[in-house]
């Protein structure tokens, strides 16, 4: 599989070393960013939050989205429920 993000910027071809999270598409390692993903886990009187060692892999242009989407300033940081 090759990189999306490479051919259609230069139209050179390389290999995809993933797949972006968000939209599916292939990316090499220089188009790839990855994120982590932050869980917030509360109970009853203890509200507390952990950062999970899982990883986001994101092709550029979602992580510029998701950098813009982000008002509170943790641009690439997804936070799940």
């Amino acid at each position: 599989m090759n990189c999306f993000e490479c051919q259609i910027d230069s139209g050179r071809i390389s290999t995809a070393a993933g797949i972006c999270s968000a939209c599916g598409a292939a990316v090499c390692v220089e188009h790839a960013t990855m994120d982590a993903v932050q869980v917030e886990v509360t109970s009853v009187g203890n509200p507390s939050v952990q950062l999970l060692p899982g990883r986001l892999l994101h092709c550029s242009t979602c992580h510029a989205a998701i950098g813009r989407a982000d008002a509170g300033g943790r641009a690439g940081v997804l936070t799940a429920a």
